[in-house]
């Protein structure tokens, strides 16, 4: 069906890339973004290309169509489309001259400066690994490019690519390492902008997708017998059940190590850099069942204080991947995106707890959902801990109870 302008117009991405074909190769992508470009494929000695011709309506649909034409005319003649693509003198001369870039003026030189700035501030591993892959896809992007030369529309194609893939938080934690990246620019007086700012008002804020979680009793008692029955590995049964009993989130859990376990006092200490937005480390009271399924485990792969607790089966030095549980909720029948996932066992928790009226401070600090006021925080280590157990001893008995345990 040919492209309209009236359809041009009037048509929207909600969720993802819609693609909407002309004829002869000419689509035109309409992103989640609500940028509208013009796209042709074709092939060219044995291989698949494509080429971005425009955005519309900088780029009309009538252009669009003659570069469409031109293309295949010389696809037809053998010749290489790519030597006659629009700028592509301008992108050689840009090459070039980013090839006499100072090396402290490079894009990516700037960006090995904030990560080793960022490790002499004490940056947990976990951030590290996350900073480099991040800025890793950012330097590859503007890779020999004089960092006071790059402009906002660049940036924002490149974490509008990201975004349009589904990826908003990618998306958005990499326009925020960006920005970090040209303040510091600017502080060491290379730069005097940050471009990676002014697009933070164009991007999409991400859908509202609550996390799912089974509440009813009778379904909650189903899930528990699932996972009782569960035949899989030793590490990924032991960490379903104990999301059940200590409603922890993904990180929290997975990196557990034996030594942050206390089985006398039935206390998991989880340390400050595995906690959210790092308020300091979470203390945990253990309910019988959970101390069971801790010893159980235990006595499957061992207890050595310095090893992980929850042990990837194939990379013994690695935790189980965030994916190993959800992945498990599956196998067992549950969309995760519907139904029940890994969060969801926090939802179970909460909801169940408020309807029974136990208190929501013991509740709210259980799941670590602290206060702003940090200072307060450090004084309040083991808050309502005493309480607390009480909570999560009667949640594991009627957690057992609605199972039929």
């Amino acid at each position: 069906m040919a492209l309209t302008e009236k359809r041009i117009k009037t048509t929207r991405a909600e969720t993802k890339t819609v693609r909407l074909p002309d004829g002869l190769g000419l689509v035109l992508e309409v992103r989640v973004s609500a940028s509208k470009i013009f796209v042709k494929t074709y092939r060219f000695a044995g291989q698949q290309r494509r080429e971005t011709i425009g955005s519309y309506p900088e780029t009309s649909l009538s252009d669009a169509r003659e570069r469409t034409l031109e293309i295949n005319k010389m696809v037809k003649r053998g010749e290489d489309p790519r030597k006659d693509r629009p700028g592509v003198r301008a992108v050689a001369a840009k090459a070039a001259a980013e090839a006499t870039v100072a090396p402290g003026h490079r894009f990516e030189m700037v960006c090995d400066l904030l990560i080793e700035k960022r490790i002499k501030e004490g940056m947990a591993a976990a951030t590290e690994s996350k900073l480099r892959r991040h800025l890793g896809n950012a330097a590859e992007k503007f890779h020999g490019r004089d960092i006071r030369h790059i402009e906002p529309p660049e940036i924002l194609e490149f974490i509008e690519h990201i975004q349009d893939t589904g990826r908003y938080e990618t998306a958005r934690d990499t326009r925020r390492k960006m920005s970090q990246v040209f303040q510091l620019a600017a502080a060491r007086g290379i730069s005097r902008h940050d471009p990676a700012h002014i697009i933070r008002g164009a991007l999409v804020s991400k859908p509202t997708n609550p996390h799912p979680g089974i509440t009813k009793a009778d379904e909650v008692g189903i899930l528990m017998r699932q996972i009782r029955s569960y035949h899989g590995d030793a590490p990924t049964q032991a960490a379903l059940l104990l999301s059940a009993y200590t409603a922890l989130r993904s990180r929290e859990l997975r990196g557990a190590k034996w030594k942050e376990i206390d089985f006398e006092t039935a206390t998991w200490t989880v340390p400050a850099d595995r906690m959210k937005k790092r308020y300091g480390e979470h203390l945990v009271p253990l309910a019988t069942q959970a101390v069971e399924t801790l010893r159980w485990l235990e006595r499957e792969t061992g207890g050595d204080p310095e090893r992980l607790v929850f042990r990837s089966t194939m990379y013994r030095d690695r935790p189980i991947s965030e994916n190993t549980i959800n992945s498990a909720l599956r196998r067992m029948g549950y969309d995760t995106r519907k139904d029940h996932c890994h969060h969801g066992f926090r939802t179970t928790f909460s909801t169940n707890m408020n309807e029974q009226n136990w208190n929501k401070d013991w509740i709210e600090k259980q799941l670590a959902h602290y206060e702003k006021n940090q200072i307060r925080l450090a004084y309040n280590r083991a808050m309502y801990l005493d309480g607390r157990r009480k909570m999560m001893q009667a949640y594991a008995d009627w957690l057992d109870k609605v199972e039929g345990f």
